[in-house]
């Protein structure tokens, strides 16, 4: 199934929704039975996105920025020290991870393709 969103003809500024939250309620109001696999541009490769997909099951298939970065979980700490508690772990560059083997990519291959 192919679908689209745009903005239209908007003529109140009154709706304060997103272009994520829109194409978030969009995707739920389908009701699909089975999970599925969302192809997006990379404007829709956010944690709002991300989250909304993976909270009702399914996938998303997108480019992300080659300067994307993601987290490891905190090491949680023995004893309570000043101030918050670490809410992100390592740094991981998201392009390092295609170069390094992991047990998800036996009999895998990745492509770049740049046109």
């Amino acid at each position: 199934m192919v679908s689209r969103i745009h903005e239209g003809i908007v003529t109140s500024n009154r709706d304060t929704r997103t272009q994520h939250d829109k194409m978030i309620s969009l995707l739920q109001s389908i009701d699909m039975a089975s999970s599925f696999y969302f192809v997006a541009d990379a404007f829709y490769a956010n944690q709002k996105i991300i989250k909304g997909l993976v909270n009702e099951g399914n996938h998303l298939v997108t480019r992300i920025k080659n300067n994307a970065v993601g987290y490891k979980i905190p090491k949680p700490c023995q004893r309570r020290k000043r101030g918050r508690p670490a809410k992100y772990g390592e740094r991981m560059p998201l392009a390092s991870i295609r170069h390094k083997p992991g047990p998800f990519h036996k009999g895998t291959q990745s492509r770049l393709w740049r046109p």
